[in-house]
């Protein structure tokens, strides 16, 4: 309907997108019975906060150290994220 997406349509889906994954993560939590899974959501939905202020920051010279420090956590977090998936999973076998 739009043609093309341009950069900022772009950024206006993500960050819907992003949000509703943060609304269906909350809302799955509160059905969680396992604390482990329940502090793995927690960590999986702060990640993709962090992504979301990525997207959103504009990327101006004076946001610089912002972006590179919610880079760094947000880098840290997946890693965080596929490494407590893969310990679950062998504890699991």
């Amino acid at each position: 309907m739009q043609g093309t997406l341009d950069f900022p349509s772009m950024k206006i889906l993500l960050t819907d997108a992003l949000f509703t994954l943060i609304v269906l993560a909350i809302v799955k939590a509160l059905f969680i019975n396992d604390s482990f899974v329940y502090a793995l959501t927690f960590l999986e939905i702060a990640f993709v906060v962090v992504i979301r202020k990525l997207i959103l920051l504009d990327t101006i010279p004076e946001e610089n150290w912002t972006l590179l420090i919610l880079g760094l956590i947000s880098t840290s977090f997946f890693i965080l994220i596929i490494y407590i998936h893969n310990l679950k999973r062998r504890w699991q076998e």
